[in-house]
């Protein structure tokens, strides 16, 4: 989990999603997205609360 979020932080930080095109806006909100549930279900699992949102 420590590593897909860290892994994400950079990508977050070297990739602008926002400000892209739309169609790279697209799939770098689907990969957040995807990011995010896959980190909120592995926490779950882990017994670990997670915000619904930062």
């Amino acid at each position: 989990m420590h590593d897909l979020a860290a892994a994400f932080s950079v990508f977050w930080e070297r990739c602008p999603v926002l400000r892209a095109e739309p169609d790279v806006r697209a799939a770098r909100l689907g990969l957040a997205d995807l990011t995010a549930r896959t980190l909120h279900t592995g926490m779950s699992l882990l017994g670990i609360e997670a915000p619904d949102e930062i």
